[in-house]
């Protein structure tokens, strides 16, 4: 795969990785796909198969569940941020909102950053967007309250 060629899509993208299954196959059991399929431009912060494999696995079991397509798609909204934001672009932006609420990017040591995530796969430039691998998923504040274990 070429990881800049810009004649693919995000979800092109994400299939050719191999290393989104897993928010791939969220994308594709709501209606959030068609949102970024040929759409866009969005800036896409996906959490790797490693950073799905590390949430708590009843909180992860809570999510995927049935039941919980409302509470899913919250969640994936909340990775896909409208517009692109390119790397040299993105410790500049601070809060950004995303199509749920607001993330923080920021640049840390050199290393790119999303809500004190780290960016574990460098940018993918799409035809309708820019896609950053990261090594955790980000909960929205509010999504907080259904997961188990929540403060």
């Amino acid at each position: 795969m070429q990881a800049n060629a810009k004649n693919d899509d995000l979800v092109a993208s994400l299939r050719q990785s191999e290393r989104f299954e897993v928010y791939l196959e969220a994308l594709e059991n709501t209606d959030v796909l068609a949102e970024i399929e040929g759409t866009g431009p969005f800036t896409i912060f996906a959490p790797t198969d490693e950073a799905f494999a590390r949430m708590p696995r009843d909180k992860r079991d809570i999510l995927f569940g049935p039941g919980h397509v409302a509470e899913l798609k919250k969640l994936l909204r909340y990775h896909i941020v409208p517009g692109r934001i390119p790397k040299d672009e993105a410790g500049q932006a601070s809060h950004v909102q995303a199509l749920t609420q607001q993330i923080y990017i920021e640049r840390k040591d050199g290393q790119l950053m999303a809500n004190e995530v780290n960016v574990v796969v460098p940018a993918m430039h799409t035809s309708n967007g820019i896609l950053y691998g990261i090594d955790e998923v980000l909960v929205p504040h509010y999504q907080n309250l259904f997961l188990p274990g929540a403060p």
